[in-house]
This record gives structure tokens, sequence and C-alpha cells, in this order.
């Protein structure tokens, strides 16, 4: 879909991930790059006005200057910077239909609650991004302060063979950068009622289907993937601030028994797996 609810939607999902997440200061910046209707008029006009200031501009801009003028805006050596202070802004050339589309998503972050600000200097260096484009920065952290990124990708189908436009709007993060941010100052929210501890890896495909019914069933569960030892597990369900866990291991379960354990009580006790589900519920709506 093309429609700048969506565009809303996805950018309003990213926010909310970041800020469960627990990390603090991140901000919304957001532009509009315009269509193929519009943007080569204003391309022509910022062209102009960077051959004007070829001098000052750096070497890499001044090859860009002629081939890809937009990621001059991009640049981050301070003498480009000052070089594009002054440049024209793409939102005065925006065609009828782009002007239209960019103020329904500034409509609709707001609607949904989601602060953001406009940043005309925001650009992408590939043709197939149209329209919508945003970053969820961090302040005070150099060239190197976005968290995620992300945009139309409207020209991206075409671009690969595709006979027609396929409208699409999506985003990526940068894993490394956001857990060094949380390492630093954020701190993972809590979320989980219940994880599951597996004492061997081969019994990760029944923990996972345990999860996904608990899961079903309303009740935030989460377990971990890797098969690290007994130890790393119950250190994560601590700090996930599970109030159960529970222990699948070979033992029990040829017993058809779970360990239980009461994250409060520090108690853990072996039930019957048919039980588990029955006490969870129970211990869940006590707590």
């Amino acid at each position: 879909t093309d429609s700048p609810y969506a565009d809303a939607e996805v950018m309003a999902f990213l926010h909310g991930f970041l800020k469960e997440s627990g990390l603090d200061g991140v901000s919304l910046e957001v532009n509009s790059l315009g269509d193929p209707e519009c943007r080569p008029a204003y391309h022509a006009r910022l062209t102009e006005y960077l051959a004007a200031r070829d001098g000052e501009l750096c070497d890499d801009c001044r090859r860009r200057r002629e081939r890809n003028p937009l990621r001059v805006l991009d640049c981050k050596a301070e003498r480009c910077i000052r070089a594009t202070a002054g440049a024209p802004s793409i939102h005065d050339s925006l065609c009828g239909p782009c002007r239209d589309h960019f103020a329904a998503v500034e409509a609709a972050l707001s609607t949904a609650g989601v602060p953001f600000s406009r940043n005309p200097r925001m650009v992408r260096g590939l043709d197939y991004y149209r329209r919508t484009t945003f970053e969820f920065v961090i302040p005070g952290m150099g060239a190197q302060n976005t968290v995620a990124a992300g945009g139309r990708y409207d020209g991206l189908a075409e671009l690969l063979g595709g006979k027609e436009r396929v409208p699409a709007i999506g985003f990526a993060i940068g894993v490394e950068r956001l857990l060094m941010l949380l390492g630093e100052g954020g701190e993972v929210a809590p979320g989980a009622d219940v994880f599951l501890v597996t004492t061997s890896a081969t019994l990760l495909p029944e923990a996972f289907r345990l999860k996904m019914e608990l899961v079903r069933s309303g009740v935030r569960a989460d377990m971990d993937y890797e098969g690290r030892s007994l130890k790393s597990q119950f250190r994560r369900a601590d700090r996930s601030g599970a109030k159960v866990v529970l222990v699948l291991g070979e033992e029990e379960g040829r017993r058809g028994a779970v360990g239980y354990r009461d994250m409060a009580k520090g108690i853990q006790e072996e039930i019957p797996a048919e039980e588990a589900m029955r006490r969870l519920r129970g211990h869940l709506k006590e707590g």
C-alpha cells in the first residue's frame, strides 16, 4: 500500500519497540524525497546551488555533485555542512500529491502520539526510494547517531525487473549499535512472565512449542535459543523479570514432568507436565 497511514504505523511500531527496549533519548526525524515526477526539478535547483560552492566542498562531494547531488546533503564533513547550510529545501519542489502525502504522514504520526521533527537534509543515495524517509537518532553521538532508518521502497520492484510499481515501506535496525546503547545507558525492560530453560539443545523444539502455546494463551513467555549453560539461562531468566521458570530436562521428560521454579521464593519442584499450565495460570493470577 502507498497509504500514508502505513508509513505512520511502521514508524509508530518502531518507536514503541525502541521505547519498550528501554532506550531513552531517541528522536524520530522524517522527510520526503518526492517521486520521479518532482525530484528532477529539485535535483536541478540543488545542482545549481552546489556548483556555485564547488570550492567549498570536500573531494568526494565534488564528485557527487553531478552524479547524485542529494548525497552531498548527507555528508558529515564540517566544510560540506557549512556549504550546504543555505541549500534549497526539497519541500519547496514537491508536487501536489507528494506534498499531500507527507502532510498526511505527519498528521497520522501526531494522531498516533509519536513525537517527530522534520529534517529536510535527510536523504537516500538509492533511486528506488520514494516520498517518506525516516531515522531514529540519539543526539550527541555525532556521525554515528542513527539507531534505525527506513522509508518507502516504491521503486525497488521495478529496479529488480518487475513490470509494475509495488508500494512498500520498511526499515533496518543497527543491532550492534542498539545493543551498545542499551549497555551504555538503556536497560532492557522486563517483559516475560515465564522463562523456559532446557537442559539440552535437543529439547529446544519442545520448549519452542510450549512457548508458542503459552504466547497464544496470553502469557508472556521467553526462552534461550542458543543452547547455553543452565547457569546462563537462569541468569537471563532472572534479568527477564519472569515470575516462573519452567525447566525442561530429558529425565523429567521421560517421567512426563517439568521443573517448576518460583523465582520470588527461590523454590523449585518437579510437577506433572499437564499440571504446569494450570498452576502457571493460578500463579500469574495471584501475582
